[in-house]
This record gives structure tokens, C-alpha cells and sequence, in this order.
């Protein structure tokens, strides 16, 4: 849960990985390779609304210019592909419209939020965040192997620490 790890981050505490561990998210699931409109509209909102609560006042402008020139890009390509008689994605376009609709339309809701991470969650910078994020999820690990082969990469190396941990006790 990204949004959660975030909040635990910026309060100055540790996330730690535990490969063992089952987590039950109430209405959640996995996107499908054509998802739905609803479901892709909520997984573009809550990527958003995560970026928008808990980045730092610099941080927030600059990620969220860069997400939405992201949409604009990603808009471009599917209108481009549909001028040229390619496959039709208009689920997405539908969905990322009414993602910034939402977002404009609850920005009450949104900086209410916002605010309480601010004032009563935060206890350290960004900086603090993003290096437990680093080690987290290592972006050259990602970079090489991918999403999926690093997750196994990653969990190889915590079951290694906890090994170690074990034996050393």
C-alpha cells in the first residue's frame, strides 16, 4: 500500500518488507490489461491524490506538472493512434479526464487533506522519505531486471538479511 508507506515514512518511522505477510484492501484488486473506465479513473485519482497529500509544497508542484504533462503525452498518443486507424483505447482517455474533473471538483477535499498530512503527519523532508524509498525499491534493480524480477531480487535480499539477523542472535 503506497499511500500508507508514504504516511509511515513521513512520520519518521520504517516500513519494512515482510514477503510472508497477507494484506486484505477492501474494493481493491489488480488492473487489468484493458481495464475497466471506473477502475482505471480510481487508480489514476488515488496515484494522484498519494502525489498531492504528501509531497513537500516544491516537490507536489513539480511532480504533479510532471504527471500531468505524462497524461498529456500518454492523451497525445492514444488520440494519434486513433487518427490513424489504430487500436482504439477511449477507456483511458474517458478515465483521465474524469480523474482532473474529480480532482478540480474536490480540490476542497484535497487540500483538506492534504493539510492534515502536512501539519500532523510529517516529521521529516522529502529527502528522508526518498532515500527509504531508494532502498526500498532500488531503481537500478528496476532498471535492469524489471518490476517483477526485482521484487523477487529484493525479497531474495531481505530473506538474506533476516538469515543473517537470525544468526548473529
Amino acid at each position: 500500500e503506497t499511500d500508507l508507506s508514504w504516511r509511515i515514512w513521513l512520520h519518521g518511522l520504517r516500513v519494512v518488507y515482510v514477503p510472508t505477510s497477507i494484506i486484505y484492501h477492501a474494493g481493491g484488486g489488480t488492473m487489468r490489461s484493458v481495464p475497466r473506465p471506473d477502475v482505471y479513473f480510481r487508480y489514476r485519482r488515488n496515484q494522484l491524490l498519494t502525489l498531492l497529500k504528501n509531497y513537500n509544497s516544491t516537490n507536489v508542484i513539480k511532480y504533479f506538472i510532471i504527471a500531468m504533462l505524462v497524461d498529456v503525452r500518454n492523451l497525445s498518443v492514444i488520440l494519434v493512434s486513433e487518427i490513424l486507424g489504430r487500436r482504439s483505447q477511449h477507456l483511458p482517455v474517458i478515465s483521465l479526464i474524469w480523474t482532473y474533473v474529480w480532482l478540480f471538483r474536490n480540490i476542497k477535499t484535497v487540500i483538506e487533506k492534504r493539510t492534515v498530512v502536512q501539519l500532523r503527519v510529517r516529521k521529516v523532508s522529502d529527502e528522508h522519505v526518498f532515500q527509504a524509498m531508494r532502498r526500498m525499491y532500488s531503481a537500478p534493480k528496476l532498471i535492469l531486471y524489471g518490476q517483477a524480477k526485482a521484487r523477487i531480487i529484493q525479497t531474495r535480499l531481505v530473506d538474506i538479511g533476516l538469515q543473517s539477523l537470525r544468526k548473529s542472535s
